[in-house]
């Protein structure tokens, strides 16, 4: 009789850890299989980041640039797409020298497109520390040095340095000197329009030699400024592609490119872009298809401008994605990361999510538990490229940009990236785009 009890009792015992192993193993077959499915993306947009640091600086009308949009065109044929290669000259600098100096001492500085240089001897004087707009009569007929106040800095034309930049003008300053002040000790590359943004020289300087140049300023010491190098007029090229196959269109773009490597800023979106063109021809086959990469991005978004009116008409378009800055950047904790970066498993929130009026509900759903873009926002003037694609009548479109620590400097590199943070993202952009279509 107490035999057959343990026998009872065993089998039960076992009967309910047979349970929730099934149990256990049910509840995870779903994540394991989603994970497996994934994987191979994860894998491609982590080599395509990759390559995409491989290729290089990115400045318009660069190597870089060129080699990218080479890349690019190379993917987008094979999947499909007809290629047309439409090229923009735009204004281009070849630095020879960019420096100040004065008594022993040489700060390398980065010449501001589009760029009036200096005579080969350079330009001297006194220099004029500018922290506040109302201290700019100062800087009259001096090297006006404006210390903008702690930001992400992204363009000349908007925020601070538009501001002080205008001040500084009013009193015809002998040259400027912007020094952007924000969470790097870096120089800060500098949105512009394709005019020079003054006549007179005006060039970027790293924050972390401000200590030097405040000494020289309080000591009256007279510095020179020396710009000079070659400029011209480059091609870059918008690479566009069509794949009709009906009388409705998708519309796909993304910008190509920008300051220095740019991974975290162009690098992503650049992934995300050669995956869902992709993508898009095979799961709406009976949609026609428009997708443009852009060049002359940081000079006041100038292929973008040349490329929209090639797309089909707002009338004939169900949606327009546009693949903005900076879709998924690790996070630090700054806390943390004072020698180097301390880098947290997440993707760093400083990230909007910019939708149409007619899409917000869809947007919001769509991008639910990523950090930033919980809650779209409407399309924020001068900030990137959607405002002007929904200006045109396109009632259907939506774009991510974001601004990280490293944005617009030489540290936004691949190691501020990771594809398994980026990976959500792209899908949240499928699942809108299929929520829209």
């Amino acid at each position: 009789m107490a035999m057959m009890k343990r026998r009872a009792v065993l089998g039960g015992t076992l009967a309910l850890a047979s349970l929730a192993a099934m149990t256990h193993a049910q509840a995870r077959t779903p994540s394991t299989k989603r994970d497996e499915e994934q994987a191979p993306l994860q894998r491609q947009l982590h080599e395509d980041l990759q390559k995409h640091s491989e290729l290089g600086d990115k400045e318009t009308g660069g190597e870089g640039d060129l080699a990218t949009a080479a890349w690019i065109a190379s993917r987008l044929r094979a999947s499909g797409y007809q290629i047309e290669e439409q090229k923009l000259p735009l204004p281009y600098f070849a630095t020879t020298r960019a420096d100040l100096t004065w008594e022993g001492h040489k700060i390398e500085v980065k010449a501001q497109p589009v760029v009036v240089t200096t005579s080969p001897a350079g330009l001297s004087g006194k220099v004029a520390l500018i922290r506040d707009p109302s201290e700019a009569p100062l800087a009259a007929g001096k090297i006006a040095a404006l210390v903008l106040p702690y930001d992400k800095h992204a363009a000349l034309f908007t925020s601070h340095a538009a501001t002080y930049l205008e001040a500084a003008h009013k009193v015809k300053p002998a040259a400027i000197v912007i020094v952007p002040v924000g969470p790097t000790q870096e120089i800060i590359g500098l949105n512009t329009r394709l005019k020079p943004m003054g006549d007179v020289p005006i060039v970027i300087m790293a924050p972390r030699d401000l200590p030097a140049l405040i000494k020289a300023a309080m000591e009256e010491k007279t510095l020179t400024l020396t710009v000079t190098g070659q400029a011209s007029q480059r091609d870059t090229v918008n690479v566009i592609g069509r794949r009709n196959a009906g009388k409705k269109w998708l519309v796909i773009s993304t910008p190509r490119t920008g300051w220095f490597t740019c991974v975290g800023e162009r690098g992503t979106g650049t992934a995300a872009f050669l995956h869902l063109a992709d993508w898009a021809v095979r799961r709406f086959p009976d949609h026609s298809i428009f997708v443009v990469n852009s060049g002359g991005h940081e000079l006041d978004f100038a292929g973008m401008h040349a490329a929209t009116p090639l797309a089909p008409p707002p009338e004939s378009t169900v949606v327009w994605m546009h693949i903005g800055a900076s879709l998924a950047v690790r996070d630090c904790l700054d806390l943390a990361s004072r020698q180097k970066p301390f880098f947290l498993p997440t993707a760093d929130p400083q990230r909007a999510l910019m939708a149409s009026p007619a899409l917000m509900d869809k947007a919001a759903q769509a991008f639910a538990g990523l950090s930033g873009l919980e809650k779209p926002l409407p399309a924020l003037k001068g900030k990137g490229e959607l405002s002007g694609i929904i200006d045109r009548g396109y009632t259907q479109a939506f774009a991510v940009l974001g601004v990280h620590r490293w944005f617009h400097t030489q540290e936004d590199n691949l190691e501020k990236v990771d594809a398994e943070l980026l990976l959500p993202v792209v899908q949240a952009h499928k699942a809108l785009m299929e929520a829209a279509v």
